[in-house]
């Protein structure tokens, strides 16, 4: 969910995403992944919901594309893009793994591994990480 407020619903937030523009409704627009790929709906939002400058109701975002709320502009990246420098990389994974999320990171890092057969190669690509960071992450968990 996109929207300007985070909406408590439980412990759960409904707005993943938080855009701070006066045009952007509470619950602004949904994003949900289809067979086609990730699906832009907005939720009937006052100011409208735009992708390449177009108002939309709903679409299929392809890589590139850039969602507007407001003034707010988001570029949808399939795939995520990371530091070049491994070693930056590292830095800033392990200063986001503390307590709690790093422990959970690495079972899901684990749960990876073992779909991938043990390929540590395949998993590495799979999280996005250097096969090095991954094996630092596993010592660590």
């Amino acid at each position: 969910m996109i929207g300007a407020a985070l909406l408590p619903r439980g412990d759960l937030a409904i707005a993943l995403i938080q855009v701070a523009d006066t045009r952007a409704s509470r619950t602004h627009a949904n994003l949900r992944p289809t067979a086609e790929g990730l699906l832009l709906t907005d939720m009937r939002s006052k100011h409208g919901t735009f992708v390449n400058g177009k108002l939309t109701q709903s679409a299929t975002l392809l890589d590139g594309d850039v969602i507007g709320i407001g003034d707010c502009k988001l570029v949808y990246r399939r795939e995520a893009k990371f530091a070049t420098d491994d070693a930056q990389r590292a830095k800033a994974i392990d200063a986001a793994m503390t307590g709690e999320t790093s422990a959970d990171f690495g079972a899901m890092a684990r749960k990876v591994i073992s779909e991938c057969g043990g390929d540590l190669n395949e998993a590495s690509k799979r999280l996005g990480l250097p096969v090095d960071v991954l094996k630092n992450l596993l010592k660590t968990n």
